[in-house]
């Protein structure tokens, strides 16, 4: 490789973006899904949020032709609220992200 080469390179490097967790517009992203239900997770902003839930909109109505539950799709801070998934509340501690299942009392007989 010569000089003009890797100049070239890093270049191109420079203009992607950064993987650097603490850039400001850094995002990270995780979802995990069962059968049709899903939940995306999002550290990064509400409008990063909202960008990525109109994407998935778009993705399940043009290529799937399905459309999402707007009484169950909510966009909230995991700090301040709550959010139930698959009978569980999902939550955020100050030391980490932990569910807890929601408790079913039936009377037999």
């Amino acid at each position: 490789m010569n000089n003009k080469t890797a100049k070239e390179i890093l270049k191109q490097m420079h203009t992607l973006r950064s993987l650097d967790p603490m850039v400001p517009d850094y995002i990270r992203v995780k979802y995990t899904r069962y059968d049709d239900d899903f939940v995306v997770c999002i550290i990064g902003s509400k409008k990063s949020a909202e960008e990525i839930m109109d994407k998935i909109k778009e993705l399940l109505n043009t290529r799937l032709k399905l459309e999402l539950n707007m009484d169950k799709t909510i966009i909230t801070n995991l700090a301040t609220e709550r959010a139930r998934f698959l009978g569980f509340e999902i939550l955020k501690t100050t030391n980490c992200t932990f569910t807890k299942k929601n408790t079913l009392i039936t009377a037999i007989g």
